[in-house]
């Protein structure tokens, strides 16, 4: 009988690794795109905050400098109700000595001193008893002139006049009357404001970090200006304001910062926080998608290892059924196991001997051949 044997089985075909699939194009994973999503939503939300809080400490910052700037403002107009209140007093007792008025604000009025011109009023008067430095701009409108120093006189405090004159030489008025008892007398004083009132000099000291505008007044119109720091007015972006009481009316100071208040490394924490949090972002993405695909790689060439098993007990199985085949041909079931010799009768059968000796021969042969 003539037996055909199988092709021998390759154990490493060459397309075993090559499952579905890694055939499949790359793709990146779910999870990936959800891990990435999460990560970048993390950081925008860590950077909004950062930048809130920053933009917050910033503001704080800024409120409090103006309020300091303000109170050091308020500081010196009470200067100015002390060089003034007793020069109204002195003359009240010396009956507006002229001597005794140029005394008292002698240092005080000049070119280059605090104030262009001081002047004298009696009550009741329109024309002023003594007048040092140059003539008030303010008798040019002796309506307004009537009305300050009428307020003055029944006032304790500074009466403000306003700005007064014209450009190039605008001045800002105010007057101070005496108290005592008797013939009423005013002190009305002038200072000269800068020209233009645009770009004048900057803060020094504790405020240089800042520039400002200042106002006559609550409103920030261009006419109530008295002078600012910068060119465009009025001025946006992050800024503070306060109100600083001078005598009977007010002043408005707007500040801005000109560097960060908080520092350097506050105002680029934000940018920090984005920056290194992207970078983390795309880390954790791309470990998350190499360990997936890693887990992919492992899973096909598990299923791999799966299919050469079962090729392998299937083919193990055929040749098993095969011998079996072959074992059952040759040794029939009525028959003795193969290999066993029948002695011979006693009957004296020649041929069935001569026959049981072929077929022990056979079976032996293909029980060899079946075992090589």
């Amino acid at each position: 009988m003539r037996v055909e044997e199988d092709p021998p089985f390759d154990a490493h075909p060459a397309d075993a690794n090559e499952t579905p699939e890694r055939r499949r194009p790359l793709r990146i994973h779910a999870v990936t795109i959800v891990v990435l999503v999460i990560s970048l939503a993390l950081i925008i939300t860590a950077g909004i905050l950062t930048n809130s809080v920053h933009r917050h400490t910033e503001q704080r910052l800024l409120d409090r400098q103006a309020l300091q700037a303000g109170a050091t403002l308020e500081a010196a107009t009470g200067t100015i109700s002390a060089l003034l209140a007793p020069a109204a007093e002195l003359a009240t007792s010396s009956g507006g000595d002229a001597d005794t008025f140029a005394t008292s604000l002698a240092e005080a009025v000049g070119e280059r001193s605090r104030y262009v011109s001081a002047s004298l009023w009696r009550e009741g008067e329109d024309e002023p008893m003594v007048v040092l430095g140059e003539a008030p701009a303010l008798a040019a409108d002796p309506d307004r002139l009537a009305s300050t120093l009428a307020t003055a006189i029944g006032s304790a405090s500074i009466t403000v006049a306003g700005i007064v004159g014209k450009e190039p030489a605008p001045r800002y008025g105010y007057a101070f009357g005496s108290q005592a008892q008797g013939t009423k007398y005013v002190v009305y004083v002038e200072s000269p404001l800068p020209s233009p009132r645009r770009g004048y000099q900057s803060l020094e000291g504790a405020f240089s970090n800042l520039n400002y505008a200042l106002y006559a007044g609550a409103s920030e119109a261009d006419e109530q200006l008295l002078y600012s720091s910068v060119e465009e007015l009025p001025i946006a972006g992050r800024r503070a304001t306060t109100t600083v009481p001078f005598g009977n009316a007010s002043l408005l100071l707007v500040v801005t910062p000109i560097e960060p208040l908080s520092g350097g490394l506050s105002r680029t924490l934000p940018w920090i926080v984005a920056f290194v949090g992207v970078a983390l972002s795309l880390g954790f993405a791309g470990l998350t998608e190499r360990l997936l695909r890693r887990r992919d790689a492992a899973v096909a060439t598990s299923r791999s290892l799966a299919v050469l098993s079962d090729e392998n007990a299937r083919l193990y199985a055929e040749q098993r059924g095969i011998a079996e085949t072959l074992r059952a041909a040759c040794c029939p079931i009525t028959s003795r196991p193969c290999g066993g010799r029948r002695s011979p009768r006693a009957t004296g059968r020649p041929a069935r001997r001569a026959r049981s000796a072929v077929t022990s021969t056979t079976c032996s042969s293909s029980t060899t051949h079946t075992g090589a």
